[in-house]
């Protein structure tokens, strides 16, 4: 992702947390999962570690690296086309 447009999806994911109607992020554990969710008009997502980690085949306990944790939270964000939140 370029630098422009994750600073834009940053401000609108700011944004969502000012609005006065309350901010709901289901979490998701794999971009197809993040497309449903944006699809049925939820204007962000998350993901906790936990999720990640079972998706990568590990328990949960900060055993993922940085860089396959990393790797899992952009695929997630380049699948979905709104703002991207990865909860660690």
């Amino acid at each position: 992702m370029d630098t422009t447009n994750q600073i834009r999806k940053a401000q609108e994911f700011l944004m969502l947390h000012a609005e006065p109607k309350l901010l709901v992020l289901p979490n998701i554990w794999d971009p197809l999962g993040a497309r449903m969710l944006e699809d049925m008009g939820f204007p962000a997502v998350a993901t906790a570690s936990a999720a990640v980690a079972y998706s990568l085949g590990f328990d949960d306990g900060e055993v993922v690296d940085f860089e396959d944790h990393a790797r899992s939270g952009q695929t997630h964000c380049k699948f979905c086309g709104r703002a991207c939140h990865c909860r660690h």
